[in-house]
């Protein structure tokens, strides 16, 4: 199951996050391949994590894990620690939804 980093921070969170977990940073692909290929390669690649800044990722790949019925969608909070989106909301969050709406919306702010 791919699962995303989304970062709303800079650089050194980043870095932090990178070196627990083996990524591939979305934003060095879409820098040099353009946002197309960038996200065709993501669909295709043997990476389980991502990490991007660009909130158009978060509907251009499904992110939704069937077998536990969430989005595998993780935002690092104030103090460094990566939180599932679902816990930045009381509200059920489903397949439907629009998540790349929601974040623009503030609803995953902490």
């Amino acid at each position: 199951m791919k699962k995303l980093i989304f970062l709303r921070d800079g650089c050194d969170v980043k870095l932090s996050i990178a070196a627990q977990v083996s990524v591939l940073s979305l934003d060095i692909e879409i820098g040099a391949l353009g946002y197309k290929k960038a996200v065709e390669n993501a669909k295709k690649s043997n990476y389980d994590w991502y990490i991007t800044t660009y909130p158009t990722i978060l509907r251009s790949i499904d992110w939704w894990n069937e077998e536990e019925q969430k989005f595998e969608i993780y935002i690092p909070t104030k103090k460094g620690k990566l939180k599932n989106i679902q816990e930045f909301t009381d509200k059920e969050i489903r397949h439907a939804h629009n998540i790349e709406n929601m974040f623009l919306g503030g609803v995953f702010d902490d």
